[in-house]
């Protein structure tokens, strides 16, 4: 609120407040459900003892059928709880964890309250946990020791990553690997921060998003499980664009265009550290008035949030939260990381002198063709299609506004605000794209978590058209990510489902205030027909 300034922001909500009261309502009412909207079903279960869930997985992304019919993971934003619930039984479980100095992760008795930030989870091909603990060291707690200085090999130049981008400072996140079969827990020291995780679609390496956002990073989950030596299983790159290459980059996927090994010769970005202020600094905080030397390859930075996997080319695309509008950036290490890492960098583009089409873009994911959608904080959808660049390398592309014949933008269904030009008043929190038909509205629907409309928001590209996955009650319904799976595949839509949370901060915001039970996992399935059984 405090961000139109506190007593503009104080007046807003107030006289929002009373007019509701009053009994004003949106210019349009909300239409009743139509099509296949008619044909949803929702199953849900309260979980996680009235805690704040900031997400949940059920299964592997690239094989739905992965921990078929077994529990859904929940993490519990801010302490080391793992919430479990079977859905064919609704028994819960309660797993409490703790990072000890970011060197091990030790299960803790049920009473203790762990002092650990798990953020994001992901189930990998052995049906294994894995979390983003974003640390605590030094943190809130009274006598909490110091961050301790990170490994030795995050600037060890006998370690070829640390050779080519060090990583100095103090320790930053740790990858925690539960398997809730052995009750068997351990994590991995990242000299980086971290945030979102997901596989790439070889199903080998894990990939993490988020913290200062200065490098692409992931573990080889064969390697790690081989050795236990993080020197043999991790790595990292710095996100480097080819500012200084005349040859065009190879459209049908990432080409290993080699860019230039020496860190001093590459242009900079204009800020030092991660996250970038707001305001048009131009794409991955290089400054929109700084001259790009058109012989250097440029470094790019900004905070990664959403990650997803392209199924197509291989690459890794990142949702680019900030320096502003924000926008998209795909990686691929290459066959000989770290020397043939590749990065680019796509904007929203500008439709006039004050305006971008979109803003705020938190979450991204693919479809099976290699589109990339974006979902927006503005109330809108990103498609963004490499493959209509005209533009692939050069000095042009280190501002990202190389390419607006590659995006397309769709408006959420439901109200706008007034005066306002671009967007609407629904926000994406993150998005997720249904490769495997686990919903039951068919395969590469694109759906965006509808935070200001209690809803799934399910796009279907052949028709261009939205369906709206309302949750009714309790109203509320704001979920961060979600995911899908295949139970059994002979049963139709009995046998599938995709799975999302109420993930509000605090849960008392929901229909029922203080008095609600708290957070609920939502079960959503589409069956042929309104009364199909």
């Amino acid at each position: 609120m405090t961000l139109f300034g506190r007593a503009r922001g104080l007046e807003m909500w107030s006289d929002w407040t009373k007019r509701i009261a009053a009994g004003e309502l949106p210019k349009e009412a909300p239409p009743r459900p139509a099509g296949v909207e008619r044909n949803l079903v929702i199953t849900s279960w309260d979980w996680a003892n009235g805690r704040y869930v900031h997400d949940n997985i059920s299964t592997d992304r690239h094989n739905p059928t992965v921990n078929a019919n077994g529990p859904i993971y929940g993490i519990i934003g801010m302490i080391g709880y793992i919430e479990v619930l079977h859905p064919t039984t609704g028994k819960q479980e309660e797993i409490a964890y703790q990072v000890n100095l970011n060197k091990n992760v030790e299960l803790l008795p049920g009473d203790v309250v762990p002092d650990a930030f798990p953020h994001n989870p992901m189930l990998d091909k052995k049906n294994r946990l894995w979390i983003t603990d974003l640390g605590r060291y030094g943190g809130p707690k009274p006598g909490t020791p110091p961050r301790p200085n990170k490994m030795a090999y995050c600037t060890d130049p006998g370690f070829k990553y640390a050779k080519y981008w060090p990583q100095p400072g103090t320790a930053s996140n740790t990858a925690v690997i539960y398997d809730h079969n052995k009750k068997h827990i351990e994590g991995i020291p990242l000299c980086n921060g971290q945030h979102h995780l997901m596989m790439n679609v070889n199903n080998r390496d894990m990939y993490f998003s988020g913290g200062d956002s200065r490098v692409a990073s992931w573990v080889d989950i064969d390697a790690w499980d081989a050795t236990k030596d993080p020197t043999k299983a991790y790595g990292w790159c710095p996100l480097v664009l080819d500012t200084n290459s005349k040859t065009p980059a190879k459209v049908g996927g990432l080409s290993e265009v080699s860019i230039t090994p020496d860190r001093t010769q590459w242009n900079e970005p204009a800020v030092a550290g991660g996250s970038m202020p707001m305001g048009d600094e131009g794409g991955g905080g290089i400054a929109a008035d700084k001259p790009i030397d058109p012989n250097k390859d440029t470094r790019i930075q900004g905070f990664l949030y959403g990650i997803d996997a392209d199924p197509k080319t291989g690459a890794m695309w990142f949702a680019q939260t900030d320096p502003f509008p924000s926008g998209l950036v795909a990686f691929h290490a290459g066959t000989n990381p770290p020397e043939t890492c590749k990065t680019e960098m796509y904007t929203a583009p500008k439709i006039d002198a004050n305006n971008y089409a979109a803003y705020i873009n938190r979450g991204v994911s693919v479809d099976s063709k290699g589109i990339a959608y974006a979902y927006y904080g503005s109330g809108q959808l990103g498609r963004f299609d490499r493959t209509q660049c005209k533009v692939m390398s050069g000095p042009t592309i280190a501002k990202g506004q190389h390419c607006p014949e590659g995006w397309s933008f769709f408006d959420a269904p439901g109200p706008k605000f007034d005066g306002v030009k671009v967007g609407t008043a629904d926000f994406h929190y993150l998005g997720w794209v249904d490769l495997h038909d686990t919903l039951g509205m068919g395969k590469d629907i694109s759906i965006s978590t509808g935070t200001n409309s209690d809803s799934l928001l399910a796009f279907d590209d052949a028709t261009k058209k939205y369906s709206v996955l309302r949750v009714p009650y309790p109203r509320g319904f704001h979920t961060r990510g979600l995911d899908g799976r295949i139970d059994d595949p002979k049963a139709g839509w009995k046998g599938k489902g995709v799975y999302a949370t109420y993930a509000s901060q605090p849960v008392w915001h929901q229909e029922g205030g203080e008095d609600a039970s708290g957070p609920q996992l939502v079960k959503f399935q589409v069956r042929p027909n309104p009364l199909a059984y």
